[in-house]
C-alpha cells in the first residue's frame, strides 16, 4: 500500500512490473511533466516481462507518484522467469497480451484507439482514401514491438509493411541525425509498391510500438473500393512501371534528370522523401520564401500538376518527370512567383529533395547546375506560349459558351473574362462518366464538343445533349446538393467544368459586384417556381391531377426557365436539334398567338442558342405578312420543336409569363418519383392532342404562306427570262440588218418576165410608234403571171 504523495515506488519497484490494484498513480517525466494516469488494473514496465537479454528494454525514467491511497503489486523478472520456465505456452501468450497492451496504452497518450480508422489516417496517403476503405483494413492491422538496438528498416532489404509509430524513440543511421516517434509512418512506398527495398536504416532507440499492415492485404482490399482505386490509377501505373527501381534510377528516367550523372542523382537521393497530394492540394504555393540550400526542389513522379498564377489563372501543365519549384531551390528567386496544385481524379505522387541535399550536390557538381537552369528557362518560354493558346481558346470557345447560359446573359464582359480564365477543359472518352447520379453537385458542365447521353439511376437513357449544352447549372448556384443525373460520354466529349467554389470567389471579388444582385434574383425566382411548382400544375387538364408537393413537379419546376414577354413581344420556339434537345413551353398568364413568321422577316434559328431573351418589334411591323395560326391561353402546353420546324413564333396580346423546359428533365424527374406515374398518362394525352391540333393548323397556314412565297430559284428564273428576250432582240436585229442588205435596189419586174419576188417598202420599215420592242413584222409580195397574192412573216 502507497500512501498519497509518496514517491518511494520506484525504489521499491526496481527491476519489478507493477500491477495497480486499487487507486490512481501519476506517470511524470524527469521535468515534473504529468504523461498520464494509472487506474485500477492497469500496469506499468510491464514489457519486463518479455524477458529480452537487453537490459535497455525494461529501462524507465518515468517518476510515479500515487494521486490517492493506492494498493498495488510488484513481480519481479526473476519470479516471473520461474513462472515462465514452467509454462513456456502461457509466456508467448503474456507475451502477446503485453505488446496489445503497450499499443493500447501508446494509441491513447496519442488520442487514438489500435486497430481502428484512426491508426492509419495518421498516414497522409490514408487522410486521402475513404474512411470506409481504412475500416476495411482494420482487422489487418498487426501490432508488432522493437526493442532496443533492433531495426525497423535495413537498407537494401526487402519490405512491404506501413508501419505506424505508437511509442518509443528510432533513429536513421548514417549521415545527420534523424529521430522518428510517437506518430512516425514509415513505409507509404512500400504499401504502395513505389519501391521493394528500403531506401535507409532506420534502429531503434527505446522500446517501441507500432501497428503495422501488409502490402497483399492492402491490395486485396482496394479493388472492391472503385472511388479509392480512381485516386490510386497514376500510382498503380508508377508502380508497375518502375516499382523494381531505386530512387536514383528513377531519376533517371524523368526528361528533367535523365543528363546528370549518377552521383549528383545519388546525392539528391539523401534526404528525399515521398509525398503524396490529393487532388486539389497545393504542391507549392504562391509567395512562400525561398533559401538557397533550404527550399526543398519536387519531382513528379505521378498524377498531374497546374502551374497557376496569383489569379489561380491556369499558366501550364506539369507531368511526370518535371520539376517544381527549381527557381526557388536554385536561389534565382525569394519568393515563389506560381503556385502548382495537383489535379485530375488521381492523387499525384512527388519525391521531395532536400535544399541541403541540393545544395551540397551542386557545390560537388557545379556543371550540373546548367542542365537545371536550362529546364527552367525552358519552362518559363512554355509557360509563355501556352498563355497565349490558353487566351485564343478563351475566346474562342470558353466565353462564347459562358454567354450563351442564361444565368449569364446579361453578365457584364469583364465578369464573363475573369470567370473564364479560371476554368480548365476536360477530356472524357467513349462510355466514360462526366457525372454520376447521386454524387455530390459541385459544377456546372458546358459540352464543347462531342455528345453526352443523359441516364437515370439505373442507367436507362433518356435523352442526349451536344456542343453547347449547358448541363447542372443548379449546381454553381448551389440549390442542389446532389447529382440528378448520370451524364455518360459518346464518343470523345470535351467539356468544360465551372466549380461552385471558382464561381462564388470570383462572385465575392470586386467584380463579381454587378452579379450578386441578378444571381440572388434568379435564386430567388428558382425558390418561388419550385414552391408553386410551376409550370407543371399551370397545365389545363392536368391540374387536378398534379401537386406542387410533388418531388417530379418540384424538379421540373427547379430547372424551368421563367419567359417574360410584355404586349406585342415575340418569342420563337427552340429547335428539336439545340443542344439541350426537344423543349416544351407552358403558358401560365396572359393571351399570345402562335403565327407563321412575316415572309420578309427570316425566322430566327433556335438551334445553337438559348430562346429566352425575346425580340421585342414594333407592334406596326410585328404582324405584317404574318399568318395567324392558333390563339393560345394560359395553361397551353407547346411542342417547341414541333412550332420551330413550322416558322411558327408566340406573340403576346398582353402580358404574359410562360416557362420552357427541357424533355430530359421531365422524364429524369418522372423516372425517379413513383407518384408520377399517376399523371404522366395525362401529361402525355394532353402533349399528343396538342400536337395534333397545332399540325393540321399549321398545315393549313403553311399553304397560304406558301402561294405568296417567292420560288426557292426565283431569281434564276428571272435572270434567265432577261438573258432570253435580250438573245431574241439581237437575232431579230440581225436578220432586219441582213435583209435590208439583200433586197436593196430596184425591184421592179415587168408582168411577163418570169416570177419575181418584190418586197413592201412600206411594211419593211415600220414607223417608229407603231414598232413592237418584242416583234417585228416583214410582208413579202410574189408575182406570177400578171397576179399578185401578199403573205406576212414574224
Amino acid at each position: 500500500t502507497i500512501q498519497k504523495d509518496e514517491d518511494t515506488i520506484m525504489e521499491r519497484a526496481n527491476g519489478a512490473a507493477i500491477l495497480v490494484l486499487q487507486g490512481t498513480i501519476g506517470v511524470y517525466d524527469k521535468d515534473g511533466n504529468e504523461l498520464y494516469e494509472l487506474n485500477t488494473g492497469e500496469c506499468y514496465n510491464e514489457q519486463l516481462l518479455l524477458l529480452t537479454e537487453n537490459p535497455a528494454a525494461s529501462a524507465e525514467s518515468d517518476i510515479l507518484i500515487p494521486k490517492t491511497l493506492a494498493e498495488v503489486q510488484f513481480l519481479t523478472e526473476t519470479l516471473w522467469r520461474t513462472v515462465a520456465e514452467r509454462f513456456p505456452m502461457a509466456h508467448d501468450l503474456v507475451c502477446r497480451g503485453i505488446m496489445k497492451t503497450l499499443a493500447a496504452r501508446s494509441a491513447r497518450r496519442l488520442g487514438i484507439m489500435t486497430n481502428t480508422p484512426q491508426v492509419l489516417r495518421m498516414s497522409k496517403l490514408f487522410q486521402m482514401l475513404s474512411v470506409e476503405f481504412a475500416e476495411s483494413l482494420c482487422g489487418k492491422l498487426e501490432t508488432h514491438m522493437v526493442l532496443p538496438g533492433e531495426y525497423f528498416t535495413q537498407q537494401g532489404k526487402y519490405g512491404d509493411l506501413l508501419m505506424v509509430i505508437l511509442s518509443g524513440k528510432g533513429f536513421v543511421e548514417k549521415g545527420p541525425r534523424r529521430e522518428i516517434g510517437p506518430g512516425t509512418v514509415l513505409g507509404e512506398e512500400m504499401i504502395l509498391g513505389l519501391a521493394k527495398l528500403y531506401p535507409c536504416t532506420i534502429k531503434a532507440e527505446t522500446v517501441c510500438t507500432m501497428q503495422v499492415l501488409k502490402r497483399d492485404c492492402f491490395k486485396d482490399n482496394l479493388n472492391k473500393f472503385e472511388r479509392d482505386t480512381e485516386l490510386l490509377a497514376k500510382i498503380n501505373t508508377e508502380a508497375k512501371n518502375f516499382g523494381d527501381l531505386s530512387l536514383r534510377e528513377k531519376f533517371q528516367r524523368t526528361s528533367a534528370l535523365m543528363s546528370c550523372s549518377k552521383d549528383f542523382l545519388q546525392m539528391l537521393c539523401k534526404d528525399a522523401e515521398d509525398v503524396y497530394f490529393p487532388p486539389g492540394a497545393y504542391i507549392i504555393e504562391l509567395g512562400e520564401p525561398c533559401y538557397y540550400g533550404k527550399t526543398p526542389l519536387y519531382v513528379m513522379m505521378a498524377g498531374r500538376g497546374a502551374i497557376e498564377n496569383a489569379d489561380e489563372v491556369l499558366q501550364n501543365h506539369i507531368g511526370p518527370g518535371d520539376l517544381i519549384g527549381e527557381g526557388g531551390a536554385l536561389g534565382l528567386a525569394e519568393k515563389r512567383m506560381s503556385q502548382v496544385k495537383a489535379i485530375g481524379k488521381s492523387i499525384s505522387h512527388c519525391v521531395k529533395i532536400a535544399g541541403s541535399s541540393l545544395e551540397a550536390a551542386l557545390s560537388e557538381y557545379a556543371w550540373e547546375r546548367d542542365p537545371m537552369e536550362a529546364v527552367m528557362d525552358a519552362r518559363i518560354k512554355s509557360n509563355q506560349a501556352f498563355v497565349q493558346k490558353r487566351k485564343d481558346w478563351l475566346n474562342g470557345a470558353v466565353i462564347p459558351a459562358l454567354l450563351s447560359i442564361p444565368l449569364f446573359h446579361d453578365a457584364p464582359r469583364d465578369f464573363v473574362e475573369v470567370l473564364g480564365a479560371r476554368l480548365t477543359d476536360g477530356l472524357a472518352l467513349d462510355g466514360e462518366l462526366l457525372t454520376t447520379a447521386g454524387d455530390h453537385a459541385d459544377s456546372m458542365l458546358i459540352l464543347v464538343d462531342g455528345e453526352v447521353v443523359v441516364e437515370d439511376r439505373r442507367g436507362r437513357p433518356l435523352g442526349r445533349h451536344s456542343a453547347g449544352a449547358a448541363i447542372s447549372e443548379l449546381a454553381v448556384l448551389g440549390m442542389v446538393p446532389r447529382r440528378m443525373s448520370t451524364i455518360r460520354a459518346v464518343g470523345e466529349v470535351k467539356f468544360i467544368a465551372l466549380e461552385t467554389v471558382i464561381f462564388e470567389k470570383v462572385l465575392a471579388q470586386q467584380i463579381g459586384a454587378p452579379m450578386r444582385d441578378p444571381v440572388e434574383r434568379r435564386r430567388a425566382q428558382i425558390r418561388r417556381q419550385a414552391e408553386q411548382g410551376l409550370p407543371l400544375v399551370a397545365i389545363n387538364r392536368l391540374t387536378a391531377h398534379v401537386s406542387k408537393e410533388d418531388a417530379a413537379v418540384a424538379a421540373v419546376a427547379l430547372q424551368s426557365e421563367r419567359v417574360a414577354l410584355a404586349s406585342g413581344c415575340t418569342y420563337r420556339p427552340i429547335s428539336d436539334l439545340h443542344p439541350s434537345g426537344p423543349h416544351y413551353f407552358v403558358l401560365v398568364s396572359g393571351r399570345a398567338v402562335l403565327e407563321i413568321e412575316p415572309v420578309e422577316e427570316p425566322a430566327a434559328s433556335n438551334s445553337g442558342s438559348r430562346p429566352w431573351t425575346p425580340a421585342t418589334p414594333s407592334p406596326s411591323s410585328t404582324n405584317r405578312g404574318a399568318i395567324q395560326v392558333l390563339p393560345i391561353f394560359p395553361g397551353y402546353l407547346l411542342s417547341e420543336g414541333l412550332a420551330s420546324s413550322f416558322r411558327i413564333r408566340m406573340r403576346a396580346l398582353s402580358a404574359c409569363e410562360g416557362y420552357s423546359f427541357q424533355r430530359v428533365d421531365l422524364e429524369m424527374a418522372v423516372s425517379s418519383a413513383t407518384a408520377a406515374q399517376k399523371w404522366l398518362p395525362v401529361f402525355r394525352m394532353i402533349e399528343n392532342e396538342n400536337i395534333a391540333e397545332l399540325s393540321k393548323r399549321a398545315a393549313d397556314a403553311t399553304g397560304v404562306v406558301e402561294v405568296v412565297l417567292p420560288h426557292e430559284n426565283d431569281k434564276e428564273i428571272h435572270r434567265w427570262k432577261e438573258r432570253k428576250r435580250i438573245a431574241v432582240s439581237m437575232a431579230e436585229s440581225r436578220a432586219l440588218a441582213d435583209t435590208r442588205s439583200e433586197f436593196s435596189g430596184d425591184w421592179s419586174r415587168s408582168p411577163s418576165s418570169s416570177p419575181s419576188l418584190f418586197l413592201c417598202r412600206s411594211t419593211l420599215s415600220p414607223s417608229p410608234s407603231r414598232r413592237s420592242p418584242h416583234r417585228s413584222t416583214t410582208s413579202f409580195g410574189v408575182s406570177s403571171g400578171g397576179s399578185r397574192r401578199g403573205f406576212g412573216a414574224s
